[in-house]
């Protein structure tokens, strides 16, 4: 025996939103466009951290105590 489906389990999921068509292009910025320029804003920076972090963490590596310690 099978039950009938609710209008909400027939009904699928879309990328574009349902609504009036003046809504339409704003859902879609505020949405994808906007959370997409963003990433994009803010990966050079992020990159140019961790070159730089990576950049310090060489030159403050200590040298063990066998190789190019003075002589006292």
């Amino acid at each position: 025996m099978t039950l009938p489906r609710s209008s909400s389990e027939t009904s699928h999921c879309s990328l574009y939103p349902r609504g009036t068509r003046s809504w339409l292009l704003p859902a879609i910025i505020t949405g994808y466009d906007i959370p997409i320029g963003l990433i994009l804003l803010v990966y050079p920076f992020i990159c140019y951290k961790t070159v730089a972090a990576a950049r310090v963490r060489q030159v403050n590596v200590p040298r063990p105590s066998g190789q190019g310690a003075e002589l006292q």
